[in-house]
């Protein structure tokens, strides 16, 4: 059984269950080519100053409410951050991708109702080597009690994050991104379906409005989103490397 629309990276998530589980081993591979065709990874509040850094930060709101985002790509599928060798080549990597092949499904705002789900498509699983998910007694292994705490504490976060973007949606703050990026080659490429701070609004605020803001962390979410944009032009450059190297390795001019 599968659990309902697939989650980011994800080819069948399924319930954790520690019957039909209860051989099952994980021998996790030391690459991210799981997430080689995803140009934009969630990311929550706590991880904004490192992620800040390294990535762009915008927002996405697919039918849910707005999220932040790191965008990891410019052209569609297409991680520039994982290296053909499926090395992570950036100093952060983001929560999201680390708890992979896990997942938390069903889970609520201010509930502890969920679904600790794997993906049953992950070539890891194995029954003969890596960590064990289940002791001979049928209890989590510490390997999965880790994994599960990982999970819960990215849930809890992920709803604080969520409050606080709800805020900047609520407030009107946020306004469709509409870019066009120039790449080296000369070709136009157009970044559509993100959201990005309304800078008229936001600078419109009064002291009360900028007070919801600080109290929920909307503030702090602000500045580091702002401070991010910059990163689109270092994106530009990558993928103009990344281009460049797979062209000469087909031979091309």
């Amino acid at each position: 059984m599968s659990v309902g629309p697939q989650p980011l990276f994800f080819e069948r998530a399924v319930p954790l269950d520690a019957r039909r589980h209860a051989n099952w081993r994980l021998k996790q591979a030391d690459g991210f080519e799981f997430a080689a065709k995803a140009n934009a990874l969630p990311v929550t509040l706590p991880e904004l100053p490192k992620v800040c850094v390294e990535y762009p930060v915008v927002f996405l709101d697919e039918g849910q409410g707005p999220f932040p985002v790191a965008v990891v790509g410019l052209r569609p599928q297409r991680n520039l951050f994982v290296t053909p060798g499926g090395r992570w080549d950036a100093r952060y990597v983001p929560a999201y991708a680390r708890m992979y092949p896990f997942i938390l499904a069903g889970a609520s705002a201010g509930s502890e109702t969920y679904t600790v789900c794997l993906d049953a498509g992950y070539t890891g699983f194995n029954e003969q080597d890596g960590e064990p998910l289940f002791t001979e007694s049928g209890a989590q292994s510490q390997f999965l009690q880790r994994a599960v705490a990982f999970l819960r504490e990215f849930q809890l976060q992920r709803t604080r994050t969520v409050d606080a973007a709800g805020v900047l949606s609520d407030t009107g703050l946020l306004a469709p991104m509409h870019a066009k990026i120039q790449l080296r080659s000369g070709e136009a490429l157009s970044l559509a379906g993100f959201q990005t701070l309304d800078e008229q609004k936001f600078s419109a605020l009064t002291d009360a409005g900028k007070g919801e803001l600080i109290s929920s962390g909307a503030l702090e979410m602000i500045h580091l989103h702002r401070a991010s944009l910059h990163l689109f032009d270092r994106l530009v450059g990558r993928l103009a490397r990344r281009e460049a190297e797979k062209s000469a390795l087909s031979g091309n001019p």
